[in-house]
């Protein structure tokens, strides 16, 4: 269970952290999708306030970001350790590999999670192909 400190409101989006190695969305191997996490900020607006972040849980979704790679914005991470902000951890249990000097990124993450087809009409809409 996790406890959140301080505040807490009914919006739609919450503070996050994520630990994980920025990486080429060339290195995301499609046979290793169940076993890791990966994720990437998009480019894309969250009406309600909050960054969109998309999981790369699906051969289809890391095809699709192969052929837009425009939708990504800030590249893609294979995700270590995620939380909520303000929650206490231990940076020590995070299975982090040998030589690598992870990324820590602080944010705002809405709470909406697109798929293919919600991004495709959010483009649409934008006029963006």
């Amino acid at each position: 269970m996790k406890i959140r400190n301080g505040f807490v409101s009914n919006s739609s989006s919450s503070s996050f952290i994520i630990i994980g190695e920025k990486i080429s969305i060339k290195n995301v191997d499609k046979t290793k999708l169940k076993s890791k996490h990966y994720q990437f900020e998009a480019n894309m607006d969250y009406s309600e306030g909050g960054e969109v972040w998309i999981e790369i849980d699906s051969p289809d979704m890391l095809d699709y970001i192969k052929k837009h790679p425009k939708l990504v914005r800030n590249g893609i991470f294979d995700v270590f350790y995620e939380g909520v902000e303000g929650v206490e951890f231990k940076l020590s249990k995070i299975k982090i590999p040998e030589g690598i000097d992870p990324t820590v990124i602080f944010g705002e993450k809405g709470n909406w999670e697109p798929t293919i087809e919600e991004i495709e009409e959010y483009y649409t809409a934008q006029k963006w192909a």
